[in-house]
């Protein structure tokens, strides 16, 4: 059921076996999307499939989602038989299962949850699936409780905090307020949006550029030197948060509206520009998506 990161060839029929979390959510939250668009079953199908797979393979038993499974059996097991993917694969799962599992990274980091939580809060959109949203809320606060970073900044870590953690990344708090106020919008449970509202203040406070809009990836490391010290502001990123915090805004009064709408505006130019547009060749539809998601709110 787990989707496959790509193919290796000019066509479809080359896979290459590693299964990233970030296709998995991408997956169920398109296919669960399509099957509320279209009522299409085999879409909702597909859904349920990725979801099968990763609630037996890449969930913690402490309701986290893990990172990856690897493309082929015993890659990394020193003494262990070698077993290339397309092998693996061919067989079917009884046949699998006696060889053993590829190895999973059962690191439970922040972009994956948000986006897995997000997507799982679409799932339960299409299916009414009481299951599937008692596992995005037991992963939404694994992780506010696990890798909230120590200062009660609001924000987020990458991976599970310690009390020397300092660092944030934009991608993890960008995912994980957008998988929260999705999850208020399927349960209009206010501690969801709370959650994403501290998330989404952190960015603004912590990874904003005031001087020329957007965000940074990363919060200021005072040890960088050279091109490592130049602080990056990612597209994929930063449309993300503009999506959440537009969201964050409509959904928390007008007050909060007006304040986030110059933040949202000033970060939608920096995105906007013809050299970032070009970057992205066609893979432009979350822009898209934030455009018209900011209607009123930039």
């Amino acid at each position: 059921g787990g989707i496959y990161q790509y193919s290796a060839a000019s066509d479809w029929k080359h896979a290459h076996f590693e299964k990233l979390m970030t296709w998995q959510a991408g997956a169920i939250d398109n296919y669960a999307t399509a099957f509320l668009l279209t009522k299409d079953a085999a879409m909702i199908d597909s859904a349920r499939a990725v979801h099968k797979y990763v609630t037996a393979f890449m969930t913690s038993g402490e309701g986290g989602f893990y990172t990856t499974q690897d493309a082929d059996l015993n890659a990394h097991e020193p003494g262990k038989p070698f077993v290339d993917g397309h092998v693996y694969y061919a067989k079917n799962d009884a046949g699998r299962r006696a060889l053993g599992f590829p190895r999973i990274d059962t690191h439970e980091y922040a972009r994956e949850n948000g986006l897995m939580i997000a997507a799982y809060a679409t799932l339960f959109e299409a299916t009414g699936d009481a299951s599937v949203l008692a596992a995005a809320k037991r992963a939404a606060l694994r992780i506010l409780t696990t890798h909230a970073l120590a200062s009660g900044a609001g924000g987020l870590t990458h991976d599970v905090a310690t009390p020397t953690t300092k660092d944030a990344y934009l991608a993890d708090n960008a995912a994980m307020a957008w998988g929260l106020v999705r999850l208020h919008e399927v349960t209009r449970e206010r501690e969801w949006l709370d959650g994403a509202t501290r998330i989404a203040e952190y960015v603004k406070k912590d990874l904003a550029d005031a001087v020329r809009g957007g965000f940074f990836a990363t919060t200021v490391d005072p040890n960088a030197v050279g091109v490592f010290a130049i602080r990056r502001k990612p597209f994929e990123e930063n449309v993300l948060a503009i999506r959440a915090f537009a969201r964050i805004a409509r959904l928390s009064g007008a007050d909060a509206e007006a304040a986030w709408r110059p933040v949202i505006a000033a970060a939608l130019r920096t995105v906007a520009t013809p050299e970032m547009i070009k970057s992205r060749g066609r893979m432009l539809g979350d822009f898209l998506l934030a455009l018209e998601e900011t209607r009123g709110v930039r």
